[in-house]
């Protein structure tokens, strides 16, 4: 009997459900200033998953999330080259998402509806059963893969995620923690239940910026100005020091209010945050 696991219809590339092949062969995972390029290689034989992508009535995906960075995000990948037995896909990931490890996980997916779908090579368990597919449902899997996220900055425009570090404190219980002692990116330390629960909120990209970025941007906004007054401390070494500095000097000056720097520094998310839960009506007048 066909193994369906967690899946209520058979999946291509699932255990034994289709006796097909559609696999990942290779991936190249190439930094540019901008982005990270992803191209994979697939291995495909099933005519019927052969048949919906030419047609467009499924689509393939590459899901991916960095724990690093509590970022998540679905791309729709291009292809790049076709071979004898697949094809090469394309996709890049904005570089300020991702750090460290980053998982991708690649998959088909129904764009419409079918209402009597069946296999050619589905297992001969399933007879001649027909199934119900919704729009988003997978109907095949290829697999996963994990990279490490090597960038390539534009010296002069560093972004500003490179300049944070999210990390877990198993001694923490509650907020946040700035630590300014790395050269390299200012510390942001939190327990790890609410590290769990800043990743249910990975389809509200906004909410996670307003919620976990700004309170720690402000306090490192407050040390620079101490610092630019004092001179207490030498921060040649400190990298994000400098940029942070120069993004702050563009949006108006560390004589401006921090909260509001610091906002628009970041573009304002807890507006963007409100907006996208509850949309603000037009003015008639």
């Amino acid at each position: 009997m066909a193994t369906q696991g967690s899946y209520p219809h058979p999946v291509i590339g699932h255990l034994d459900d289709v006796n097909s092949t559609f696999e990942l062969s290779t991936a190249t995972v190439t930094p540019t200033t901008e982005d990270i390029e992803i191209r994979l290689r697939l291995r495909l034989d099933d005519p019927d998953l052969r048949r919906m992508l030419d047609d467009h009535s499924a689509a393939l995906v590459f899901r991916w999330s960095c724990a690093a960075t509590l970022a998540m995000g679905v791309l729709h990948p291009y292809v790049g080259a076709r071979h004898v037995d697949g094809e090469t896909w394309v996709a890049t990931i904005d570089q300020q998402e991702v750090r460290d490890t980053v998982q991708v996980d690649i998959s088909a997916i129904a764009v419409q509806p079918i209402d009597a779908y069946v296999l050619e090579r589905q297992h001969p368990d399933y007879g001649g059963q027909t199934f119900t597919i919704r729009a988003g449902d997978v109907i095949a899997v290829a697999g996963s893969f994990d990279f490490e996220a090597e960038k390539l900055y534009d010296p002069l425009r560093p972004p500003l995620g490179s300049c944070f570090r999210f990390t877990d404190d198993p001694d923490q219980r509650r907020g946040l923690e700035v630590k300014f002692f790395d050269d390299d990116q200012v510390v942001v330390s939190m327990s790890p239940q609410m590290r769990a629960s800043l990743q249910q909120l990975s389809d509200q990209p906004d909410s996670q910026v307003a919620l976990v970025v700004l309170p720690p941007l402000m306090q490192t906004l407050s040390y620079i100005r101490d610092n630019e007054i004092s001179h207490d401390e030498d921060t040649t070494s400190k990298r994000w020091y400098t940029t942070i500095l120069d993004l702050a000097n563009k949006a108006g000056g560390l004589d401006e209010q921090l909260i509001g720097l610091a906002q628009r520094i970041l573009e304002f998310p807890i507006d963007k945050a409100v907006q996208a839960r509850v949309p603000l009506e037009e003015d008639d007048e």
